[in-house]
């Protein structure tokens, strides 16, 4: 497996940092045993998989016209918490297609 390393900047939390990567934090402990969740500071190094799911650091995917909300949850490994989270004010364009009948 290949490895990001990401360095901690100021100010970032856990969570905006797996947030970043499309992860949960649990996720993120679960690569990175060395961090500890309660004392952690700008400087140390955070190891994320290169191949994780979907991509990383905020990867957009394209709705495909067979996709489902559960088969984007599952092919790119994030919860639906996640999701909502990383996507504030999400709106839905749905576009109908007109059919003729002759």
């Amino acid at each position: 497996m290949q490895w990001i390393y990401y360095t901690i900047k100021p100010g970032e939390t856990l969570y905006t940092i797996a947030m970043s990567f499309s992860m949960t934090v649990d996720e993120l402990l679960m690569y990175n045993p060395h961090i500890d969740p309660n004392y952690y500071q700008a400087g140390e190094v955070l190891c994320i998989p290169q191949d994780y799911p979907c991509g990383g650091m905020n990867t957009t995917y394209v709705v495909k016209y067979d996709d489902t909300l559960y088969s984007i949850l599952n092919n790119c490994n994030v919860s639906l918490n996640s999701l909502l989270s990383a996507n504030p004010g999400l709106i839905l364009i749905i576009s109908y297609q007109a059919h003729s009948y002759v």
